[in-house]
């Protein structure tokens, strides 16, 4: 396992913590390549956006770009072998991939910090189901973090679009059609509509920028 908290204890003796140092956690997931840390910053920005236009404020926008980031932090818990591989995971490979959402809230804790404390709520939540079928605890609709609901949208509609080590990357119109199939099943149905106007209306370059712009980023590079 990737040692992390070391970036963890800088964050919590912040009284809140700076993006570099939630980037430096996140360069630490997963032997980060660059897809993966282009993928943390579009999760950031995607679910920034949408938060706003769903009129969720409960959390500051640059709070929550870097905690979103952090979402599949527990990753780096899992062996190598099963993240890269290409073809379909067996049963004890998925098994062990769906520990990741507790290992990421193990490593985050449970301090006070209201930036671990959102992170952590994210990691452990995100691949729940709207209709209780989701993992790790099988929360069901309102139960599920409002923040969770939202990066679980914005997580399948990213990996979906960009290349996987198993699959091609699916032209939006098949992202768009697997969203919709997942209305009311693995995603809240408002949170999906609101999304799903938002693509419509910017596109994916829009959201990101609208998300940066909201975190106080703007169109400068964030730096890995």
């Amino acid at each position: 396992m990737v040692e992390v908290r070391p970036q963890l204890q800088s964050i919590r003796n912040r009284p809140e913590p700076l993006g570099a140092v939630a980037r430096l956690v996140a360069r630490a997931l997963i032997r980060c390549d660059d897809e993966t840390a282009d993928h943390q910053r579009r999760i950031g920005a995607y679910a920034t956006a949408l938060a706003a236009s769903v009129g969720w404020d409960r959390e500051p926008p640059r709070r929550l770009f870097h905690a979103a980031a952090l979402h599949d932090i527990g990753k780096v818990g899992v062996p190598a072998a099963i993240l890269r591989k290409r073809g379909r995971l067996e049963g004890s490979e998925m098994a062990a991939m769906r520990l990741h959402p507790e290992i990421g809230a193990r490593l985050l804790g449970t301090d006070w910090h209201p930036f671990l404390r959102l992170a952590r709520e994210i990691a452990l939540h995100h691949h729940e189901r709207w209709d209780g079928l989701g993992y790790p605890r099988g929360l069901r609709a309102a139960a599920i973090p409002m923040s969770a609901r939202i990066v679980a949208v914005v997580d399948v509609f990213d990996a979906l679009r960009c290349d996987r080590v198993y699959r091609p990357a699916l032209p939006d119109g098949d992202v768009v059609t697997f969203l919709r199939q997942g209305r009311g099943r693995r995603f809240d149905p408002q949170v999906l509509d609101c999304f799903l106007r938002l693509f419509q209306r910017d596109g994916a370059d829009g959201l990101e920028r609208s998300g940066r712009r909201l975190a106080g980023y703007g169109l400068r590079r964030l730096p890995h």
